[in-house]
């Protein structure tokens, strides 16, 4: 359950390591999806019809927006649910999100190597669990 305290520091540090991320973008993207179908490969229909390297690009837009609006949470609220309303018509259940995190996580650690430390783990996972619950509103 998410405890809901994401703070200037958490924000600050996935700000920073998200910026990391950029340069290499469609290779993180990559990371990302290959860990999703590798820890649940009931997802990977779901893509069978995707321009994987458009599907890349968009995930890490997503990505930048949502870390761009950390720091005023009531914005990201209804693009976030909006997110949800969206992943339940590409058949997304709210226990995959899940296993999304999951995946990010991996990706992150994947691509940061060293400079992923456990208070960047823990900001992302701050941050994660407080947007996740909001996009996870929509399919209540």
């Amino acid at each position: 359950m998410p405890s809901m305290m994401l703070t200037d520091q958490h924000r600050v540090l996935v700000t920073e390591s998200f910026a990391l991320l950029v340069p290499i973008s469609d290779d993180a993207a990559a990371v990302f999806y290959q860990q999703l179908w590798t820890i649940a490969p009931e997802t990977k229909p779901m893509f069978q019809s995707t321009d994987m390297a458009a599907q890349g690009l968009k995930l890490m837009q997503t990505l930048g927006v949502i870390v761009r609006a950390l720091h005023d949470l009531e914005t990201i609220r209804p693009f976030m649910r909006e997110l949800g309303q969206r992943h339940i018509g590409y058949g997304v259940t709210a226990d995959q999100y899940v296993l999304v995190k999951v995946a990010l996580l991996y990706m992150i650690e994947y691509c940061l190597g060293d400079k992923f430390t456990p208070e960047v783990r823990a900001a992302w996972d701050e941050a994660y669990d407080m947007l996740a619950s909001f996009a996870i509103a929509a399919y209540e």
